[in-house]
C-alpha cells in the first residue's frame, strides 16, 4: 500500500510542479525536482520499489514500530494524496 501511495503522490506532485499549481514541501524533494525532475521521479520511485522488494522477498520486517511507522505513513500519504485531489477539484472547477 505504501508503494503504492508513494507511487500516486509522485506523479500527482510531478503534475502540480510542472504545471506550477503547488509548490513542493518537503525541502530535500524539492531539491532534487529543481535538480532536474528526473532525479525527482527516481528518488521516489526507488522507494517505492524498495518497498516492493520487501514484499517479494518476502522479507518484511513484523517488529511494532515498523508496524506504527507503516500506519502512520500511510496516513501521511492518505493525507497528501486528499490534498493533491482538493487542488485537482480546484483547477476542474
Amino acid at each position: 500500500m505504501l508503494a503504492a501511495l508513494n507511487s500516486m503522490d509522485a506523479a500527482l506532485t510531478l503534475a502540480g510542479l510542472h504545471y506550477e499549481l503547488i509548490t513542493e514541501a518537503n525541502p530535500v524533494m524539492r531539491i532534487l525536482y529543481e535538480m532536474h525532475p528526473a532525479a525527482f521521479t527516481c528518488s521516489k520511485l526507488s522507494f517505492s520499489l524498495f518497498l516492493l522488494l520487501f514484499v517479494f522477498t518476502g522479507r518484511v520486517p513484523s517488529s511494532p514500530i515498523i508496524k506504527v511507522l507503516s500506519i502512520a505513513a500511510a496516513f501521511l500519504y492518505s493525507a497528501v494524496l486528499l490534498a493533491h485531489l482538493h487542488w485537482i477539484r480546484l483547477l476542474i472547477g
